[in-house]
Parts: structure tokens; sequence; C-alpha cells
């Protein structure tokens, strides 16, 4: 707890301890010592150089006092504050809590493990593990990859934790010697301040925005990643042919398989994008043009004739390149780059890893829709043979790919 010598009881004992007089009189320190206190009362928003610069500066003038005076008027400050906060403390009433946020009782938590916090003039009770999750959650918040950092807030109140509380968080999961989080760590570091917070580690807080957007849509993808994925594919026609239309998918391809195959590339996109990373560029660009030297029909639908109408195979080919398998290298001259200086056409598939072609399958064209292919199907006659329009989803490697090839034959 900080002292300032503007504290009408600290300047009390400092005259019961006839050490007043060693004070300078100085007019200029005191208005200093005047504007520092508004800042503390407001308690939103302040300048933490020029706060320091005020602190400092109240510190050499603390200074001019002689120890041997001024230690005992500090243990006698120390004294009467611990004495007024356990009173205070003891008159405070209980929220009554039992479980913590988990729904496990407190009962079956050491004592060690759990930590009283003053709020609103209740004292509430926690786990120390939840209020970690709580700081750690609400710091690394963020608006579809655009970092939006908030202060905690009591899960009871839905108030913000006040500056001492989030000291005492911090305090309690060192003595228990818990992996604080780099966040956490670095939110301490800047007084706990939301918006100095915010502006010194804007590039920290924006991968972190994109790591946690991918663990929260791992299994749940949405309209926006399929549109960005289409956006990342026009990007790479673009880029190295100078022309969108050579890799399009098929309008009625599956959204679902399609955002699944490419997240590796999406995070290298976002990362490209969001942090301007040359290295994503590069590395994005390189398993492109491997992804699309092993399949360049993927996203294309096609159709397998058969010997009736009914009995024609529609499907799209989804056959890639696992991600796990590519050359992630960084070379002197990106693999992209290469190719790109040896030949601007699309022949250069042959020459690397690539699959082989479906048996007798014949590629439609982006505006021709499977729809309008089946319209004049007689549905009833499906229906008494027991048959249906088949949609076949290619496996993703070639070893499976073949096992199916064989069994078909």
């Amino acid at each position: 707890m900080h002292i300032s010598i503007h504290n009408k009881f600290f300047t009390y004992l400092l005259t019961k301890f006839n050490v007043k007089e060693e004070i300078p009189d100085n007019s200029e320190f005191v208005m200093v010592a005047l504007k520092r206190t508004q800042l503390i009362h407001k308690c939103k928003y302040y300048d933490i150089e020029s706060f320091d610069y005020m602190f400092l500066l109240e510190r050499i003038y603390l200074s001019q006092i002689s120890p041997n005076s001024f230690y005992p008027v500090i243990r006698c400050w120390t004294v009467l504050r611990n004495f007024m906060n356990r009173i205070k403390q003891k008159r405070l009433p209980i929220y009554p809590v039992e479980n913590d946020l988990n729904f496990q009782p407190l009962n079956e938590y050491p004592k060690s493990q759990l930590i009283d916090l003053i709020e609103s003039g209740y004292i509430y009770r926690f786990a120390i593990r939840d209020l970690l999750k709580i700081v750690v959650n609400s710091i690394q918040k963020h608006d579809y990859l655009f970092p939006t950092p908030q202060l905690p807030k009591n899960p009871y109140t839905n108030l913000p934790f006040s500056r001492a509380n989030l000291y005492n968080i911090y305090i309690a999961c060192q003595l228990l010697s818990l992996r604080i989080h780099p966040l956490f760590q670095r939110f301490m570091l800047s007084n706990f301040s939301i918006q100095y917070f915010s502006k010194t580690n804007d590039i920290i807080l924006r991968e972190t925005a994109i790591n946690q957007y991918f663990i929260e849509h791992k299994d749940t993808p949405n309209d926006f990643q399929f549109d960005d994925i289409s956006i990342i594919i026009e990007w790479y026609s673009r880029t190295l042919y100078n022309n969108p239309l050579i890799h399009q998918l098929h309008p009625e391809c599956p959204q679902n398989e399609i955002v699944k195959i490419f997240m590796p590339y999406l995070k290298m996109y976002y990362e490209y994008t969001y942090l301007n990373s040359a290295i994503s560029k590069i590395k994005l660009l390189d398993c492109l043009v491997q992804f699309y030297a092993y399949n360049p029909n993927f996203g294309r639908a096609y159709m397998i004739p058969g010997p009736q109408q009914i009995n024609t195979y529609y499907g799209f080919d989804l056959r890639h390149f696992p991600f796990s398998m590519m050359d992630h290298d960084c070379r002197l001259m990106p693999f992209h780059a290469q190719i790109f200086f040896h030949t601007q056409r699309h022949e250069f598939a042959n020459d690397f890893l690539s699959c082989q072609p479906i048996a007798n399958a014949i590629y439609l064209s982006h505006s021709t829709t499977i729809l309008s292919l089946v319209r004049n199907v007689n549905v009833e006659h499906c229906i008494e043979n027991n048959t249906s329009i088949q949609y076949l989803y290619s496996s993703e490697s070639e070893s499976e790919y073949e096992s199916e090839s064989e069994s078909e034959s």
C-alpha cells in the first residue's frame, strides 16, 4: 500500500513523530500530489508514464526525511492499517457460495487453493483455478480475430474486479506454483490497465486470437470460413497464373468437407492477413502448389455413366494431399517461385506427386449442376427397385483410392 504525504492520517502521524518539519514546503510538489490523487480516484484511465513520474517525484521528497525518523512512522502506519483491515473483514457479510464455478463443493478443496476476495461490500470465496480461467478468458477475448480484451469480472455481480484483487489473484497463483499464462503476466506488468495492456501487446493478442479461434471452431465450420477459403483459392490462382478462374469449387460442393480440409491453409492465411507475416505467405503458396499439383481437379463435380441413367454415379473429387506430409521447409527460392520461374502453364502437375484419375469419370463444368442432370430421373422407379442416386466422395490419400479401385474392379 502506497503512502503519500497528502494523506491526512499519514500527515498526522508525521506530526506526532516530529517529522513534519523535515518535509520541504514546495507548492509545486503539493500540486503534483493533488493531481496524482485525482488520477487515482478516477480509476478508469491514466497515463502510466505520468503516473510513474509523479510517484518518483513524491518518493524523492520523502527520501529527504531521515530513515531513523521515517521508519517508525511506516511501522505505525502498517500496524494501524492491518488492524483496520481485520476489523472491516470481520464486519463484512460472507456471500453464500457453496460450490465453485464447476459445481464442485468448495469444502473438498484444501484451504491453500481457496481465496477470499472483498467486492461490493461482501466477501466472495473462490477456487484460485477458477479465477485464473476467468482472468485469462477475459483478456484474450476477440471478435472474429480482432482482439477485444476486457477486465475480468466477478461472476456473481458481473462487475470488474478491483486492481487490488487482481494483484491478490496473481500472488495466490504464484504461491501455489500454478502455471501463469503469459498474457496474465503481461497484464500484471501493465499494472492491470486494460487500455495500456491492449496497446502494448497488440501483436501477441492477435496471435492468441487466431489460435483461440481455431480451437473454438475446430468442429463447427461456418459460412465465413468457406467464404475465406474461396478467397484463398482465387488469390492463389490470380497470384501464380493471373487467372482466378483456373481453380474453382463447384457450387454444390459440400462446404463442411471443404472447410475441414482447408483448415491449416486458412490459419496460415489469417496469419498472413492479420499479422502481415511474410513467412506464412510463402508457406501458404508452397502448400497450395503441392495441393493442386497432387489433384488439379479438386472440388469439381464428376459423373460415372452407367448402363442406364438411374445407375449413373455423381460425386465430387475431394482427394487431397495430407497437410502433414507436405514439404514445409523455407528455401532461398520458394517452391511456388521455382515453378513460376520455369513455366507459367498448368502442365507442371505431371512432374510432381499427383493422384491417378478416376476411372471412367467425366468432369462437369462449374455452371452445370447435378440437380439439373438428375431432374428427369424417375423417383418412383428408384423407390420400387430400392435404388438411389449415389454421391461418391473419394478418399483423402492415394493408397485408400487404390484399394477402392481394386475392390471396384
